[in-house]
């Protein structure tokens, strides 16, 4: 004669409230499986500086030390990336963008960590300068 196996009810309650208690923790701290940059790797405080016709740099700042970069192009399907001058990972990002077009506008977005950021859904823009046609004269001609 077989015997059969059956889960005593007072463990099968005993799992169930368990179950229950798990799952009632993991959906209230939602941040342990959240897919996002962490809030230290967004990047704060985005400026774009040194504005020339063929170069522009953009910087920004983050909470936690991070490796950074932009991606740019002359249209929002980017293309290109530019890496950080600084190869370890630090709180305080300038990227120089270079080799660039005389007044081109250029879109790009913030790589921050492993993830890149817009400007809230929008692409950042920026214009290159118009290119200078003569060399400002030498200060012994004034």
């Amino acid at each position: 004669m077989k015997k059969e196996f059956k889960l005593p009810t007072i463990l099968a309650l005993i799992l169930l409230v368990i179950g229950v208690i798990a799952g009632v923790f993991l959906i209230q701290s939602d941040k342990i499986f959240t897919l996002q940059a962490s809030p230290e790797e967004v990047p704060q405080q985005i400026r774009i500086t040194n504005l020339t016709h063929n170069s522009f740099v953009v910087s920004w700042i983050t909470d936690k030390p991070t490796q950074g970069f932009v991606a740019y192009g002359k249209s929002a399907s980017l293309g290109n990336t530019a890496q950080q001058q600084i190869t370890s990972a630090t709180q305080t990002h300038y990227v120089l963008v270079e080799n660039l077009t005389p007044q081109t506008t250029y879109f790009f977005k913030v790589g921050s960590g492993a993830k890149q950021f817009d400007n809230n859904g929008q692409l950042y823009q920026t214009k290159t300068s118009p290119q200078l046609s003569s060399t400002p004269p030498s200060p012994d001609k004034f």
